[in-house]
């Protein structure tokens, strides 16, 4: 895929689950850009940390 905001990159995927969420990490190998994806949604990275960090406890 080519990134959307350089539009010259490619982008790299990465996806994992995190407890019941499926989380998506993209990323711009040439503007290094980076999107996160949580259940089909745009989040910013705190969100993830958050799912992360609950659970954790």
């Amino acid at each position: 895929m080519t990134c959307p905001k350089c539009h010259q990159g490619t982008t790299v995927e990465i996806n994992l689950r995190i407890a019941t969420h499926v989380v998506t990490l993209r990323s711009c190998s040439m503007c290094e850009s980076r999107w996160w994806r949580a259940d089909d949604i745009d989040v910013e990275v705190g969100e993830v940390l958050e799912l992360a960090s609950a659970m954790r406890r």
